[in-house]
């Protein structure tokens, strides 16, 4: 049998809360014809593309091309350190030290980066973000959590 040609026919929908939009452009000069559109807006109840994926651009492919890309890669990095046995690694150090040196390492980083957005320029104020999010990244990994967490809560502030 041969694969389905779209995420349609291969059982792949989008969720109850379509948002439909309809627009309706005159086309080019060289078409006298108007060309209507509907646009979807959709959370997708699972894969859309027929090949199983999330969209048919490869799961990755979007976040990838991003430089926050990084910051899933960082934070599978803090993780594998926090579950090895490297004393040597300052990660696993900092979480042993206990949650108090973990919060406070996240304070006094954010205090420079405040610091630092007031006293210095972007450079600095990049470089202290970075040890910021570092140092967050520890903490939430430290508990459990993770950036997709963070992210979910601000998308949920964000549609209230």
């Amino acid at each position: 049998m041969a694969a389905p040609y779209s995420g349609a026919e291969a059982g792949n929908v989008c969720g109850k809360k379509a948002k439909p939009r309809a627009t309706c452009c005159r086309s080019s000069r060289y078409t006298p014809i108007a060309i209507a559109t509907l646009l979807v807006l959709a959370k997708p109840a699972g894969p859309v593309c027929h090949e199983g994926t999330r969209h048919c651009f490869g799961d990755d492919a979007l976040l990838e091309a991003s430089p926050l890309h990084f910051l899933a890669q960082l934070e599978q990095v803090v993780s594998h350190r926090l579950s090895g046995n490297d004393s040597s690694s300052y990660t696993r150090r900092l979480v042993e030290a206990g949650p108090a040196r973990v919060a406070q390492k996240v304070g006094e980083e954010g205090v420079e980066v405040a610091l630092a957005a007031v006293t210095a320029d972007a450079d600095k104020l990049v470089g202290e973000s970075a040890d910021l999010l570092y140092h967050l990244i520890v903490l939430l990994r430290s508990k459990g959590l993770g950036l997709e967490d963070v992210a979910r809560e601000l998308e949920r502030r964000h549609k209230s």
